[in-house]
């Protein structure tokens, strides 16, 4: 783990964004570059077919933002994971589902109102096999 200048660049950024969008105040947490491997200890065993997936991470039981080595400027996953660290829909009282559709769909509007481009592969392929395998498989898989 490590901090990066261009990852604390970023992070600012998307504060900005997020409470210039949502005109609120986002508080802010530690923030640390990782790579996948370091990673690999962090998130619990039945995510880990999630890992080539993920380009950031929440981390709440430290109260950290995760940004994976290679993401160091990609606002989307900045602004996704700050939202996750600044939500009421918190890892500790709501389902997956909750937590990553509404903070997915904010980061959207937010990168949409700023005319910035949005990376949807991961989500469109996991929401098609939502309803195409039936979504307690999706749901179990997942958690």
């Amino acid at each position: 783990m490590r901090k990066d200048p261009t990852s604390e660049k970023t992070y600012l950024e998307a504060i900005k964004l997020i409470e210039n969008s949502l005109n609120i105040k986002i508080e802010k947490v530690a923030l640390f570059n990782i790579s996948k491997q370091e990673l690999e200890n962090l998130i619990p065993l039945k995510q880990k077919s999630l890992l080539n997936f993920i380009n950031g991470l929440y981390y709440s039981q430290n109260d950290t933002i995760y940004i994976i080595d290679g993401n160091e400027e990609n606002l989307q996953t900045f602004i996704h994971e700050i939202l996750h660290s600044n939500s009421i829909f918190h890892y500790f009282n709501s389902p997956r589902w909750i937590r990553e559709g509404l903070t997915k769909t904010v980061t959207e509007n937010i990168l949409k109102k700023q005319g910035l481009p949005i990376e949807r592969d991961y989500y469109l392929q996991k929401e098609k096999n939502f309803w195409h395998n039936g979504q307690e498989e999706f749901v179990a898989g997942i958690r």
